[in-house]
């Protein structure tokens, strides 16, 4: 059995309604979905952006991407909610696998 190992990413994001339908958007990531409830336009920006970070990460650009986006390495974990109360946030599952292949180094 493959050990998981359960990675979120906390991004902000926009949801608004425009004619018909409910736009979601990440704008750190200029990623955008859509649907006909705030909810549906909610869960297809999760997936979205699920799948935006994951294809980042298979093309190698993710760090590139990350710190394009206004990412940098932090001092610490903080598990608790973002103070500003003017922004929504999402929780992006990303999928990741570890396979051990071999002895692990440290390259620290």
């Amino acid at each position: 059995m493959k050990p998981k190992l359960h990675v979120e990413m906390k991004v902000p994001v926009e949801i608004f309604k425009n004619g018909l339908v409910y736009v979601s958007c990440c704008p750190i990531f200029d990623v955008y979905s859509q649907g006909d409830t705030e909810e549906e336009a909610k869960k297809n920006l999760i997936e979205a952006l699920t799948g935006f970070i994951i294809t980042c990460y298979e093309m190698g650009t993710l760090s590139e991407v990350l710190k394009n986006s206004g990412f940098s390495p932090g001092e610490k974990i903080d598990l608790e909610e973002p103070e500003d109360q003017d922004v929504n946030f999402i929780d992006i599952p990303l999928p990741f696998m570890y396979k051990k292949t071999g002895p692990i180094e440290c390259l620290a």
